[in-house]
């Protein structure tokens, strides 16, 4: 039973068992938990500190697991990253809601695919942590370019 919970956590409740792009996927299940718990900001910070944390202490017991190192089967870091960018934004289901979520999910996609210079160095930490940082700087990095983007108004030009 704690096997089965660790791998529904760790792979974003299987998504990381999609055929393609399973670390898009996942991020879905990140994406939906901004949707939900946006508007209820203790337990979304809670949530996505747990998630931090567990994240990282799961996925050094996944790469065990699926004899991989950062197997694309675990999304957890998707799920954190995405969060982290989505994090100081409230969503209230508006046209304008709608684009920032999907600004902001392109934008995080964008960094952790592409993991430009920092980032990248931080996948060579050995572990969960190594798993986990660079989605979380690539969060970091979406989230200062979305607060840019909600000050400098350039949503509007999406509308």
């Amino acid at each position: 039973m704690k096997k089965l919970l660790k791998i529904l956590f760790i792979t974003g409740l299987g998504t990381g068992y999609s055929p393609v792009m399973s670390g898009t996927v996942g991020t879905f299940i990140g994406t939906g938990l901004y949707v939900l718990l946006s508007k209820f900001i203790p337990i979304y910070y809670i949530l996505l500190l747990l998630i931090i944390y567990y994240g990282a202490v799961f996925s050094t017991w996944g790469e065990s697991y699926f004899k991989v190192k950062d197997s694309g089967k675990i999304v957890i870091d998707e799920i954190a990253g995405v969060m982290i960018t989505m994090w100081g934004f409230q969503f209230n289901y508006t046209k304008y809601d709608i684009v920032l979520l999907v600004i902001g999910f392109i934008l995080f996609r964008i960094f952790d695919i592409v993991k430009p210079y920092p980032i990248n160095k931080l996948q060579d930490i050995s572990g969960g942590w190594g798993v986990m940082l660079d989605d979380i700087a690539a969060g970091v990095v979406a989230n200062v370019l979305m607060q840019m983007i909600v000050y400098f108004k350039i949503v509007s030009f999406f509308i």
